[in-house]
């Protein structure tokens, strides 16, 4: 591992986010007849709220890695099988999210052992750069656990209850698929699940 940046110690990226939402509280309770489910996902959008926290000068714990073709951005999380950065392509000019794995990261194999399912995160490709191995994912619009915090709060009773069952089920026949396969996650949590949205789908 890099050693960590010598900046000073700053509020992290999950305090910094929270308090941004909570200023969108009085404008979304004011206009929630007029807005959809999915608009009010996106009024709560975490990658935007993400760039300007980072804009902001929030600090990472871990140095940036300078990678070609990608600038990057900043840190959106580090746990037990690496860091994540808020990177963009510079070819096609779109944001992603890129992740360096520790030595000792199995989450590779675990992806090509798996195989595609449409409730798991494809990676778009994987590269060496400087002795660390990245992989490059899609860049999430959150996790579940910024719908479960931030966002429910918004909608009606029906709609809490569909947007639970809607998310759950996909959990649920990710996790199957991943038992099929042998394969135990270990850790599932709320914010381990990625929020996306499929444009052709309309969907979440």
């Amino acid at each position: 591992r890099r050693r960590a940046s010598a900046t000073p110690s700053k509020p992290t990226l999950t305090n910094h986010h929270a308090k941004n939402c909570a200023l969108h509280t009085t404008d979304l309770a004011a206009h929630r007849s007029s807005l959809s489910t999915a608009e009010i996902i996106m009024l709560l959008h975490p990658r935007a709220l993400l760039v300007l926290s980072l804009a902001a000068g929030v600090a990472a714990a871990h140095q940036p890695p300078v990678l070609p073709g990608y600038n990057i951005i900043g840190e959106i999380a580090a746990g037990a099988q690496g860091v994540v950065w808020l990177a963009v392509d510079r070819m096609t000019g779109l944001a992603v999210a890129i992740k360096e794995l520790w030595a000792s990261s199995s989450e590779l194999g675990t992806h090509a052992h798996l195989g595609p399912h449409p409730f798991i995160t494809s990676p778009i490709r994987d590269f060496f750069h400087g002795g660390f191995q990245f992989i490059v994912y899609p860049l999430a619009i959150c996790d579940l656990l910024t719908v479960v915090q931030d966002i429910l709060q918004f909608l009606g009773a029906a709609d809490r209850i569909s947007v639970a069952l809607h998310f759950a089920m996909q959990l649920a026949r990710a996790v199957a698929f991943a038992h099929s396969r042998n394969v135990v996650h270990g850790d599932v949590k709320s914010d381990n699940v990625l929020v996306y949205y499929d444009e052709d789908a309309g969907d979440f």
